[in-house]
């Protein structure tokens, strides 16, 4: 996915994936959720964030609403606490070493 967010293009396709979670539903539950934690080129966070009908990133339009996806700018706080709400242990001692702790 791609989306200007503040004159700036993020994308996933060019951005390091560095975590990832889903609720555990399947993808046509319409309560589905899934995000993906991101690093840019530019070592900027972002949440690459999916979901179905009835989901936080539904989009709505008057009594309808779809699939949705969006892009969340992150600060380096906020990606390392996803990271550590959202992953298991060694997920996140991984990257914590790796990403977090080195920025």
């Amino acid at each position: 996915m791609k989306q200007v967010i503040n004159g700036k293009m993020y994308n996933t396709q060019t951005s390091k994936k560095i975590g990832e979670w889903n609720n555990g539903r399947f993808t046509n539950d319409c309560y589905y959720v899934s995000e993906d934690l991101y690093i840019d080129p530019s070592g900027e966070f972002f949440l690459h964030g999916k979901g179905g009908d009835l989901s936080r990133y539904a989009p709505y339009n008057g009594n309808t609403s779809g699939w949705g996806e969006e892009i969340i700018l992150f600060t380096k706080k906020e990606a390392e606490e996803w990271a550590a709400d959202n992953l298991c242990d060694e997920e996140y001692e991984e990257i914590s070493n790796e990403i977090f702790k080195w920025r």
